[in-house]
């Protein structure tokens, strides 16, 4: 599901999965701008790579990155409201991907999590419920 541009690049929803934390799985379309921003990489970590034992740089941030700029608030039918706990973007393989996670898990009889995500660009964003089955949640 379209999210909006971050950088020309075109964010997706991936999915939203839950266990101890409520999860959202976040992608870029393919595309020109991708590909080009995919070449421009390359080339500054080949350059990073031939001097990095040397210069003791950190290597070129990877595209992922630029997903943790969604802005995603994550609400529940019974008037729960969840805070960002911990990130994760880029990575072999998956340069284009990034996950923001959720806390607190929901608790059970929790039957929707309702998730809005905005891209800096397209502020109006993607707004939607997921419904979600809690009773198989062991509890804390």
């Amino acid at each position: 599901m379209r999210v909006g541009l971050i950088g020309g690049v075109e964010a997706q929803l991936v999915g939203v999965t839950v266990d101890n934390f409520v999860h959202v799985l976040l992608t870029t379309a393919p595309g020109v701008e991708r590909d080009r921003l995919d070449a421009e990489h390359a080339d500054a970590f080949g350059r990073w790579a031939a001097t990095a034992r040397e210069t003791r740089e950190d290597a070129p941030e990877q595209h992922g990155t630029r997903l943790m700029q969604v802005r995603v608030t994550v609400t529940d039918d019974v008037g729960g409201d969840y805070d960002f706990a911990t990130g994760q973007a880029g990575g072999s393989g998956s340069e284009w991907q990034a996950m923001q996670s959720f806390r607190p898990r929901p608790p059970v009889g929790v039957r929707e999590l309702r998730l809005t995500l905005r891209s800096p660009e397209e502020p109006d964003g993607l707004s939607m419920v997921v419904p979600v089955d809690t009773a198989d949640l062991s509890s804390d």
